[in-house]
């Protein structure tokens, strides 16, 4: 692994030691590497002043463009402004951004407005709403992007939910990226009130699609779904109340969900800094599908107050990898975390006051470093199914505060467990665990190591035959 050169030694190769370690984020020319700072590793003065430039070049870009109302929309609510606003994207041929004015641009969404036309650029002013004209479909899109290197930046895009006329399908989004959208820009666009997802991103698999400090907010079926992808981005953001008005599973903040047998992966994605938050369903989802690959990282997001699991991982076939990294799941009616698929891996972050477990396995998993306290069941489930778990350096205090003497910090159900370096703390009164560590009937192979565990109703720890305590916990 590249390193610092060390002073008093490495007297012969400190040049070498030197440019290997600057070499990580440099180019030879000594300019910093593309994306080797995130936006999220920058203090909130910089953010906020990156963000200022970006509204400033946005403002630029718009007193640049052709306005839609050039083209005859007028943006009154009711008059039907989809072959105007078209007609500017042609007009404008992906070479000169299209302005769209505070308004209410009533959307044809059996048709969509189309960004057909590569580098079409869509400016929306805050206010200006691109809304679904009321229909019975149950199938639509508001705006469909087809053409690579396109954007849709600022505005509002509104489903029509609230006066919907038909009760079949799931399928009325938002914004669809398609396949061949390649280098989309999706930025601070709010998405609410679709009859399906806010945004859909498949048919194929774009690749370097950037969603950026993105609402999408009160829509059917999901905040958005990622069913075909390459190294997709999203930064920041808010995938609040899905199902809210009116729902069809599985509810969801965020979904990573390839289609099965589809060819279409999602790979290398990105999930940083989103709030999922008061879903009806799991705040996000990562699900495996048969004969295709779900692989990526979420990283400090917030899994906040959902109906279900705060993460979720699911899927009965296929591959997952997925590393969870710094995140917060909280208040959810339901498990924090809930792996119910391999290949997940937890590292840092907290799962707390859910009204369910803490963490909960019926698969391997592998968790570490993350604070697990005040979730009214066990702050660690390991059912049946997760054998060769995993937890290292964790700390699991005060749960199974749901019910008097009915859970444990830490239950195992599975084989093979190995537990490090990680402390089990029931609560001193109130409801509370009754083992800091309960090791059931049937789970051998269990070993603890360097581990500590106080006193719940019953006891510290109840091992069995074979369980292996190097020291003895206490």
């Amino acid at each position: 692994m590249p390193r610092l050169p060390q002073p008093g030694a490495d007297f012969d190769d400190w040049g070498q030691l030197l440019n290997d370690y600057l070499s990580q984020a440099h180019n030879s020319d000594g300019t910093i590497k593309a994306n080797a700072i995130s936006e999220s590793a920058l203090s909130p003065e910089i953010q906020t002043k990156l963000n200022a430039v970006a509204e400033l070049q946005s403002a630029a870009d718009a007193s640049l463009a052709i306005s839609v109302t050039d083209y005859g929309a007028v943006g009154n609510g009711v008059a039907d402004d989809t072959a105007a606003i078209q007609a500017a994207v042609v007009a404008a041929n992906g070479r000169i951004p299209v302005a769209i004015p505070a308004g209410t641009y009533m959307i044809n969404a059996g048709t969509g407005l189309q960004l057909n036309i590569a580098g079409t650029r869509l400016i929306l002013a805050p206010s200006a709403t691109l809304k679904a004209i009321t229909n019975s479909l149950a199938s639509y899109v508001i705006l469909n992007v087809t053409a690579a290197d396109c954007a849709i930046v600022g505005g509002i895009v509104m489903g029509d939910i609230t006066t919907h006329v038909g009760s079949a399908g799931e399928w009325g989004h938002g914004i669809i990226i398609n396949g061949a959208a390649h280098r989309c820009l999706v930025e601070r666009v709010t998405v609410k009130h679709c009859w399906g997802d806010g945004i859909y991103i498949g048919n194929g698999m774009p690749t370097d699609v950037q969603v950026v400090q993105v609402i999408a907010d009160s829509n059917r079926r999901q905040g958005m779904s990622v069913v075909g992808a390459n190294r997709i981005r999203v930064q920041g953001g808010s995938y609040i109340n899905t199902g809210a008005l009116g729902a069809v599973a599985p509810t969801a903040g965020i979904d990573i969900e390839p289609n099965p047998s589809s060819g279409n992966n999602v790979i290398e994605f990105i999930l940083e800094g989103a709030v999922c938050a008061s879903n009806v369903g799991p705040g996000i989802q990562l699900t495996r599908a048969t004969a295709q690959t779900t692989r990526g990282k979420v990283s400090g997001c917030i899994a906040s107050a959902n109906g279900q699991a705060g993460i979720l991982s699911a899927g009965s076939a296929g591959s997952l990898a997925v590393d969870v990294v710094g995140c917060s799941a909280i208040y959810n009616s339901g498990d924090g975390v809930q792996a119910a698929c391999p290949g997940l891996v937890v590292n840092g972050g907290r799962a707390f006051a859910n009204t369910g477990h803490g963490v909960s396995a019926t698969t391997q998993v592998d968790l570490q470093g993350c604070a697990v306290s005040f979730n009214a069941k066990c702050g660690l489930l390991f059912g049946a199914g997760s054998n060769n778990s995993t937890v290292t350096g964790m700390i699991i205090r005060n749960n199974g505060s749901g019910a008097a003497t009915t859970w444990h910090e830490v239950d195992v159900a599975s084989t093979g467990l190995i537990m490090s370096g990680s402390v089990a703390r029931p609560a001193t009164s109130g409801n509370r665990a009754i083992y800091g560590i309960n090791v059931r009937s049937g789970a051998t192979g269990a070993v603890f190591a360097g581990c500590r565990a106080t006193v719940g109703t019953s006891g510290a720890i109840s091992p069995r035959a074979d369980t292996v305590q190097a020291p003895a916990v206490s």
